[in-house]
């Protein structure tokens, strides 16, 4: 049994924040505790932001285990007595650095000496995966290569990481590669709203907001099991029109063609735009089932493209829409609006359909017991 007095030899950088989550858990009624992140603000009195910092940095000296429950707030917390016992130890056998760690003397060697987390000064431009990590991580308006006016692709823009301050904790142990980790902590900052990168965390469910601080965070844990390095997540905002995903281009070809519309095939810059709708428009969804399938959007780019110059009359949409003459790819892959009134007219048009079957059905059987 840990004594409480021993807490006080933690180093004056760990009270009160860390001393009072220890407290807290020591003399909990339960081994594991249930709790949310804004349930532990509330109990200790701090803001959620320094709650998620103070567990990430106990997780990182392995005092703490933490289990979050996907597609949930609330996180299992267990402390762990004999690695606190063993902390508790070198903390009153000698002085330790701001970060928990022993200070190392003048006789260790250099290869001894911990490694600080990688940051950028401000004063560079770099990218921070180096030149073995190319990323292009863009904003909105430069996704596209070519504008409603034809204009040439803009030029990617790299990643640049500036400063990242201490508490941001961004050497938490969540990734094999740090530099995704710099990443993550610039997210949660909020200085990568807008890009592609956020709107892939956020079309991949990788996002939880959280209202006290108004930000986003990133679950880790998920991001962890789709991609490993920056080189891997670079791969997947800047693949190709994957293959299970072509015959929606070739599906909107040819309803053009055959509606007389010289549509131009856009595909190769909008693979990201493409990839993103269509992983979320099939993804299952309430009881495993999606709100679309293949057959159901193929039946849809028809009736669009069948209906475009009346698309802007449709009943079913919610807000007013511009769009040209002539389709287009982008229109169609950027306006998720335009699939959920399509979706909703096709439906309303198949109950007509069907009510006319019945309508006819039943007219026939009435007719047959008169005679």
């Amino acid at each position: 049994m840990i004594d409480p007095g021993d807490l006080f030899f933690l180093p004056d950088d760990f009270k009160p924040y860390v001393t009072q989550i220890i407290f807290f858990l020591l003399f909990a009624d339960h081994h594991e505790l249930w709790a949310s992140h804004k349930k532990l603000a509330s109990v200790l009195g701090f803001s959620v932001r320094t709650v998620i910092r103070t567990v990430a940095r106990l997780e990182k000296l392995g005092i703490l285990s933490v289990k979050r429950l996907q597609g949930g707030e609330v996180n299992r917390y267990s402390l762990d007595q004999d690695v606190l016992s063993s902390f508790l130890a070198e903390c009153a056998s000698g002085p330790r650095s701001h970060k928990g760690r022993l200070v190392q003397d003048s006789s260790s060697t250099a290869s001894d000496t911990p490694l600080e987390p990688l940051e950028v000064p401000p004063e560079t431009s770099r990218d921070v995966a180096g030149a073995s990590a190319p990323l292009s991580l863009q904003a909105p308006a430069q996704d596209t290569a070519r504008d409603g006016a034809g204009n040439d692709e803009k030029a990617p823009t790299v990643l640049v990481a500036g400063p990242l301050d201490e508490a941001n904790e961004c050497s938490e142990p969540f990734f094999d590669d740090p530099h995704l980790g710099l990443l993550v902590a610039q997210v949660e900052q909020g200085r990568k709203d807008g890009t592609r990168l956020h709107r892939w965390l956020k079309a991949e469910n990788l996002l939880t907001y959280w209202p006290p601080d108004d930000t986003y965070r990133v679950d880790k844990q998920l991001l962890r099991q789709k991609v490993k390095t920056l080189e891997q997540l670079n791969a997947l905002l800047t693949a190709p029109v994957r293959a299970e995903h072509k015959w929606f281009v070739n599906e909107f070809l040819q309803c053009c063609a055959e509606n007389d519309y010289q549509a131009e095939d856009t595909s190769g810059v909008l693979s990201f735009e493409i990839n993103l709708l269509l992983d979320s428009m099939l993804r299952p969804g309430y009881r495993g089932k999606a709100l679309w399938t293949t057959e159901s959007i193929r039946a849809q780019i028809k009736m669009i493209i069948e209906q475009w110059r009346e698309l802007a009359t449709w009943s079913q949409l919610r807000l007013a829409i511009n769009h040209s003459s002539e389709p287009t790819l982008q229109f169609l892959v950027t306006n998720k609006a335009v699939w959920e009134a399509a979706r909703e007219r096709w439906n309303e048009e198949n109950d007509a359909k069907i009510m006319q079957v019945l309508e006819r059905m039943e007219s026939g059987n009435a007719g047959t017991v008169a005679r």
